[in-house]
């Protein structure tokens, strides 16, 4: 990994629950009140168990190693939850 100052990534939930209120609260860009963010360092690094919900944050780069899957979710926010075949094409609604 490698991280400007300041640099942070979103490992999972707040609160281990995924309902209509979360949904609504990321459709709202109201993101800070249900991820939990952790700041990162250059150097360091994470093991995210499989399905959990992560992201990288500006300033940060990372080498994700993840085992094959025939299936990945993607949740752009603010447009809409995709399950995309990795091998497939898949265009999104709103391309």
């Amino acid at each position: 990994m490698d991280a400007e100052e300041n640099s942070e990534i979103i490992l999972g939930l707040k609160e281990n629950r995924i309902d209509q209120s979360v949904l609504k609260d990321i459709n709202a860009f109201n993101v800070s009140s249900i991820f939990n963010y952790e700041a990162v360092k250059k150097g360091e690094s994470y093991f995210i168990p499989a399905g959990e919900i992560h992201a990288i944050g500006a300033g940060v780069l990372v080498a994700e190693i993840q085992q094959t899957s025939d299936i990945t979710y993607a949740y752009t926010i603010g447009i809409e939850l995709i399950p995309m075949e990795i091998k497939g094409n898949y265009t999104p609604s709103w391309l």
